[in-house]
């Protein structure tokens, strides 16, 4: 169950209407939270103890026939998953949709194994001023619809910046929410 009486309830926030819910609020708390599944969070999982041991193997073992790097059959899917985490900017009032796989290049860029407020963000607050509005506002709307239609996910902040690591989906309902919001927002640009 939820850590606190005012914790971010996706249930609550299914009856509400949009302007009524904090969705900056809301993604924030569950990041505080001890069990993601009571929020209706899923664990996008990369893959368990056994898989990463029989992947090693295969590494280890130079003989037979293997696929190329990059052109195993599992590979694209991984790859294409990757590529469609989503997450949301937690800066002081910025709430921008971020690409992860952006926020952890610039992260590594600087030397870190965590995120800070702001990686790879590309809003005026964040990027020092150095944004093309009209590019940045297509891309959050573009980002947005990938959101609605299910081609990218919404998933909270990992805890560092190493890849192949599991990670927890937000829930439908903020997804959606947070994805109309952007769109709105965006309007008004």
């Amino acid at each position: 169950m939820p850590d606190s009486p005012d914790a971010f309830d996706p249930t609550q926030a299914a009856g509400r209407t949009e302007s009524q819910v904090d969705l900056q609020e809301g993604y924030e708390k569950l990041h505080e939270a001890d069990d993601y599944e009571a929020y209706d969070c899923v664990l996008l999982e990369v893959a368990d103890a056994d898989a990463r041991e029989r992947w090693a193997a295969a590494r280890r073992r130079s003989h037979g026939p293997r696929a190329k790097p990059g052109y195993a059959m599992g590979t694209a899917r991984a790859l294409k998953a990757a590529q469609g985490c989503t997450v949301v900017c937690m800066k002081e009032g910025c709430g921008a949709l971020v690409h992860l796989q952006a926020a952890r290049r610039q992260a590594r860029a600087a030397a870190r194994t965590i995120f800070v407020s702001g990686d790879g963000c590309a809003s005026k607050s964040c990027s020092g001023g150095h944004v093309q509005p009209g590019r940045f506002a297509r891309r959050q709307v573009q980002m947005a619809k990938a959101l609605l239609d299910g081609s990218r996910t919404l998933v909270l902040w990992p805890a560092l910046t190493e890849s192949r690591t599991n990670m927890w989906i937000a829930p439908c309902t903020l997804t959606h929410a947070k994805a109309r919001e952007v769109i709105e927002r965006t309007k008004c640009v």
